[in-house]
């Protein structure tokens, strides 16, 4: 008799996924089909957001994907799309019994639907491998306490924050806040590296263990005190972990309170077009680390 065996997939943002599908399937693995197979087509580097519930990864490898645009990628067509999912569901039904599958609908707006997954079916215990964990670890000392930055940059955005060199050196320079361990993450090209020496970057640690950059991501908020970068998918990831957070942007309502799910203690600074000076974040961080 085949094992039974759900199929589900999400080629879009790294942020609807932490916010929506990554917690639906973790609901549905618990609440529905607990008795099944998990199989997941996904980025290769995002698997640690499921740790070890799949029992098959098929990774993603779609021409265009940096043109993730909320669940779908601009240019691949719903036509696409549905032959994706055939093609797993032909591959994998040679071996087992699939029950149902589970890919975000993306037709005309619904790609931008935030709420096709009801709130009552999510959870949010990301729970990444111990080896992740421990990896991480063993290259970033503690014997400071860890503060994780996310310097978010997309080429041709408009909601980049141009100081983050600036930024950098004022954390250096800053007679308190150069007693800490900075890490930063983001996804590879789109973030701003440090030209600090002394600061960490998860995507340059030596890769070993099929190690990956969601799984450090989730091991560096989960080591901080707090997370500080301007509004993007990691602030709400460490919102949803616990960690408390110093954000920035135009959206405050929707980042500290909306995707704050677990109302995890935030500072958000209103900076509607982008450009706050560095030295206000810099005041209001000292100021943030006082009430942690």
């Amino acid at each position: 008799m085949k094992e039974k065996a759900i199929i589900c997939g999400h080629i879009g943002e790294f942020g609807w996924e932490c916010i929506r599908f990554a917690p639906h399937v973790l609901w549905l693995m618990k609440n529905k089909y607990s008795d099944c197979k998990l199989i997941l087509a996904i980025y290769k580097e995002r698997t640690d957001l499921y740790g070890d519930l799949p029992e098959i990864i098929e990774p993603l490898n779609i021409p265009n994907s940096e043109k993730a645009d909320c669940f779908k990628i601009t240019g691949f067509t719903i036509e696409e799309y549905k032959k994706l999912q055939i093609k797993l569901i032909t591959k994998y039904q040679k071996d087992y019994d699939i029950i149902t599958t589970f890919f975000p609908k993306i037709e005309g707006r619904k790609y931008t639907e935030k709420f096709q997954i009801p709130e009552s079916e999510k959870l949010y215990n990301f729970k990444p491998r111990q080896i992740c964990n421990d990896y991480f670890l063993h290259y970033i000392p503690k014997h400071r306490p860890i503060i994780t930055l996310a310097p978010r940059y997309r080429k041709g955005y408009p909601r980049n924050w141009n100081h983050w060199l600036k930024f950098y050196q004022l954390l250096k320079d800053d007679i308190i806040l150069n007693k800490f361990t900075y890490v930063i993450c983001g996804k590879l090209n789109e973030y701003i590296k440090s030209n600090i020496d002394n600061f960490y970057d998860i995507n340059v640690l030596p890769k070993k263990y099929n190690i990956t950059i969601s799984g450090l991501t989730i091991a560096s908020i989960k080591n901080s005190i707090c997370l500080v970068g301007s509004q993007s998918a990691l602030p709400t990831l460490s919102n949803l972990l616990g960690i408390p957070t110093l954000q920035w942007g135009n959206e405050k309502k929707l980042h500290s309170e909306t995707y704050n799910i677990k109302n995890t203690k935030t500072k958000f600074i209103e900076d509607l077009k982008f450009n706050k000076n560095p030295e206000i974040i810099i005041n209001e961080l000292k100021n943030f680390l006082k009430e942690i």
